[in-house]
């Protein structure tokens, strides 16, 4: 399928999104073609792989806002996620740190099929996990500012990158040949220990999510500072 400028990037709100090879979800809380209210946050990409919203999550245009208890977040499952190569493209930001997952991907046979996360209380170093294994990146975020943060996997060699604002802030390698499960439950707001629930109250997002984009590639570096300059504009 060919997606166009026409079909989702001339949105009512918000700039056009460069790079729709490979795009398998969309959701855009700035849209009013994604968002309008209710429980439903609709995916642009044309796939139909839209998420439900959970816990009267409050909607302030650009964003939404998560409060941090085991009662919000947003939610497919199940969820096509890519089993091969994939880039994961999220717009956040951090009201405090608390254990916090950026995104969680849990099948039945592993809740860690895909997971970036602050491991530490301590600290705020984003940690990569999934399908296998785990790596920490080193990459440490701060509070009250938005993220483009992008993770970027090609399952052959296990290359896995963590960009930042448009830029590679990390690259390492993470079960190289393992493919990922699809038809889980992909989750932003909790960190998930079952497929769509094992919710904790020490380890959720407490912030704002603004975009989610997921493709069934791994985008260039080009291509994803495209994406950052194209979107970042609203957060400034």
């Amino acid at each position: 399928m060919t997606i166009t400028n026409n079909s989702v990037g001339r949105l009512s709100f918000g700039p056009p999104l460069v790079n729709t090879n490979g795009l398998i979800l969309y959701l855009d809380a700035a849209s009013n073609r994604s968002y309008t209210g209710g429980t439903r946050w609709k995916d642009l990409s044309g796939n139909g792989n839209d998420f439900t919203i959970h816990g009267s999550v409050p909607h302030n245009g650009d964003y939404f806002t998560l409060n941090g208890t085991t009662s919000q977040y947003v939610q497919a499952n199940p969820f096509a996620h890519p089993v091969g190569d994939f880039t994961i493209e999220l717009y956040e930001r951090f009201i405090s740190f608390n254990l916090t997952p950026l995104y969680s991907y849990a099948v039945a046979a592993d809740d860690n099929e895909g997971l970036l996360y602050l491991p530490t209380e301590e600290s705020s170093e984003i940690q990569i996990r999934g399908p296998a294994g785990q790596i920490n990146t080193g990459y440490e975020l701060e509070l009250n500012q938005f993220y483009q943060i992008v993770r970027a996997r090609s399952f052959s060699d296990g290359a896995d990158e963590l960009y930042i604002n448009g830029e590679l802030v990390f690259d390492g390698t993470l079960a190289a040949g393992q493919q990922t499960t699809t038809n889980g439950s992909f989750n932003i707001g909790q960190e998930q220990d079952s497929p769509g629930g094992g919710f904790r109250d020490t380890q959720t997002l407490n912030g704002d999510l603004s975009v989610v984009r997921i493709y069934n590639r791994v985008l260039s570096a080009k291509e994803i500072a495209d994406n950052y300059q194209m979107t970042k504009s609203r957060f400034e």
